[in-house]
């Protein structure tokens, strides 16, 4: 996810929510979480970063299966050719 450029991440976090978004850069750099946050609109980057720094119980878990909704959103978006990896 990383290696997207800013369009094709604005598109893919648009059809994210935010809690879903912080949840899953809770493990990320520090850099990576300031692209991601400085893409989404204020109010959905505020929601994600809240999210983002509120401890959670097996949070292992929580990140993993975030970032794997992240990933199935990813691969619907790259099939309707929304996205072209």
């Amino acid at each position: 996810i990383s290696s997207l450029n800013d369009l094709d991440l604005q598109t893919l976090m648009g059809y994210v929510q935010p809690a879903i978004v912080g949840i899953a850069i809770k493990n990320s750099g520090r850099d990576f979480q300031k692209r991601i946050l400085s893409l989404l609109p204020r109010e959905k980057a505020e929601e994600a970063f809240r999210t983002m720094r509120t401890p959670i119980s097996n949070e292992e878990d929580g990140i993993k299966r975030a970032q794997n909704k992240i990933l199935n959103t990813l691969i619907s978006l790259c099939r309707r050719k929304q996205i072209i990896l």
